[in-house]
């Protein structure tokens, strides 16, 4: 951690540095826990970050949005629930500007708390499913258009196919044959790709403020009472589609195994998982969502996990520049995964529907 002490030195936090380690799980900034011996208290701990700025080119964007919506947040949670607070540097600012070093920023650690990698029962689904309801519901109020786009085209489903088919085509890695297969399964399905923004456009679909990365381990736990305390990695939060979020949560939450296992036959979709988080998600948002948010709950799932799998896949092609990796044909394997986990969800579309339809009290659509 001595190559960290001039960055630590730069933001004002309270006590003195004793030890810190970084935390390995996470595929775009690098992340530390630090901690620090206080006057009043044994012990305070903190995270720091450094911002990818391949991937977040306005990090003062980013850290407007994470400020603007924490602020929001707070006053409306309950005793024991949290959402993130920034630690300033000693300039009051938002992040640290390292030059050279780069753009790091950090956050008051959420203490007592615990994220799960794999979900282990229904009952957690459940509850996530409500933590998320409440999130969008929180805030169903604040102007969309206070915040700033931080990622382009995120979830354009379309768009990001069709970057990918250019760069497919082009073949300037030379891979595209050994990926025919994978590609050749979103090719098929491409007619999935691009429904939100038409719905948008015809005035069907509204845009509201969404997390946009849901992942099951972006939800920390009351390590005593199991309860949801905070939804974390507030990166992408930004104004979007409702449908994201419910089909991210799903995507990772259902899958019986994590999205870097290798081994298909351990990724299968759990439905009980499934129709818990759905049951729970719309005890509470059933009151708020347009009817073709509800027409398209049970497919946000299916398009999201190809969306994932074309992403991996296309980080393959370009040489790994996106996410992090651990091995040899690391994206590669992910995007293989979450293409048994596609298929696997086909199979049970109709089941899907029918149990928002179930929970919803909402007709299925024609």
């Amino acid at each position: 951690m001595d190559h960290l002490k001039d960055i630590i030195r730069e933001f004002d936090f309270e006590g003195y540095f004793v030890n810190g380690h970084p935390i390995q799980n996470g595929h775009i900034n690098d992340t530390y826990k630090l901690n620090f011996s206080c006057e009043h208290e044994s012990r305070k701990s903190y995270i720091l970050q450094k911002i990818n700025t391949s991937v977040f080119r306005d990090p003062l964007g980013l850290m407007h949005n994470i400020h603007e919506v924490s602020n929001y947040l707070r006053p409306k949670l309950e005793d024991k629930e949290r959402t993130l607070q920034i630690v300033r540097t000693k300039n009051h600012n938002l992040f640290l500007d390292g030059k050279n070093d780069g753009c790091w920023r950090a956050f008051e650690f959420i203490d007592n708390t615990v994220s799960y990698e794999k979900v282990t029962s229904t009952e957690q689904m459940y509850k996530a499913g409500l933590a998320i309801a409440k999130f969008h519901h929180l805030l169903a109020d604040y102007p969309v258009d206070n915040l700033k786009i931080t990622i382009k085209d995120f979830h354009n489903t379309k768009w990001i196919y069709d970057q990918f088919m250019v760069d497919l085509q082009r073949d300037k890695s030379g891979k595209s044959a050994e990926v025919f297969k994978e590609s050749s399964f979103f090719e098929k399905r491409q007619k999935y790709f691009g429904v939100y923004e038409s719905l948008k456009e015809e005035g069907k679909l509204p845009i509201r403020i969404c997390h946009n990365d849901t992942k099951f381990n972006n939800i920390l736990f009351d390590k005593k009472t199991e309860e949801p305390v905070a939804l974390i990695d507030l990166d992408t939060v930004m104004p979007g589609f409702v449908l994201n979020d419910f089909g991210d949560a799903i995507r990772t939450g259902a899958n019986t195994a994590t999205e870097d296992e290798k081994e298909l036959d351990r990724v299968q979709f759990n439905l009980s998982f499934y129709e818990s988080f759905t049951k729970g998600y719309l005890t509470k948002a059933k009151n708020f969502l347009c009817q073709e948010e509800l027409n398209w709950l049970a497919y946000s799932p299916y398009i999201i996990t190809m969306e994932q799998g074309i992403r991996f896949l296309h980080d393959h092609l370009n040489g790994d520049i996106y996410f992090k990796t651990s091995r040899k044909n690391h994206n590669l394997e992910r995007a293989r995964n979450q293409i048994k986990l596609a298929e696997e969800m086909e199979l049970q579309l109709v089941r899907m529907n029918e149990l928002v339809v179930q929970y919803s009290s909402s007709p299925l659509r024609e």
